[in-house]
């Protein structure tokens, strides 16, 4: 299937997809700028931007309030929503693929229940064996995102952030891409 606008894609039947860095495909970049007339402009091809969801902490420093079990990434602490859903909804609007998601494998269910309850199918749910900090993630993240499109543009997005201004930080990705 193609690219979901603002990534906000049907329902997925059951309790979600889960992947490995091998798993659900994640739409094709192969997109090219188009003219007034909608003939495609030769050279033009446009990149997947690839939203890249880190949900990998143990919630070690929020103690009590987060637990190892359930880190601060799965609480609502600024809003109704938890903070990977804020993280989430935060990229709205922009013109990427369903995101990757990296966890661990505690976590999986927490993030497939979280995203269905947003109605987003991610492109994949890639799980950790053990989690290694943030550059080994994104390494993950990025191999799976080379297999469908070797030009594709991350946007690593880290789960437990509080960014208040979407307009601006969208306008931040549109200038960086």
């Amino acid at each position: 299937p193609g690219g979901c606008r603002g990534r906000r894609c049907a329902p997925f039947p059951g309790p979600g997809p889960l992947a490995s860095a091998r798993g659900l495909p994640i739409p094709s970049g192969d997109r090219r700028a188009t003219g007034v007339a909608g003939n495609e402009i030769p050279g033009t091809r446009i990149r997947m931007l690839v939203p890249v969801l880190l949900s990998g902490g143990v919630g070690s420093r929020l103690w009590p309030v987060s637990r190892e079990a359930y880190p601060k990434q799965f609480l609502p602490l600024a809003s109704e929503l938890s903070m990977l859903q804020e993280t989430l909804a935060r990229t709205d609007g922009l013109e990427a693929a369903p995101p990757l998601v990296v966890c661990n494998e505690e976590h999986r269910f927490l993030v497939a229940e979280q995203l269905r309850q947003l109605a987003v199918a991610p492109g994949a749910i890639i799980l950790e064996r053990e989690g290694r900090n943030t550059a080994p993630a994104v390494a993950l993240a990025a191999l799976r995102a080379l297999a469908t499109d070797p030009e594709a543009t991350l946007l690593v997005l880290p789960a437990d952030h509080i960014i208040r201004d979407r307009e601006a930080f969208a306008a931040a990705v549109d200038t960086a891409v």
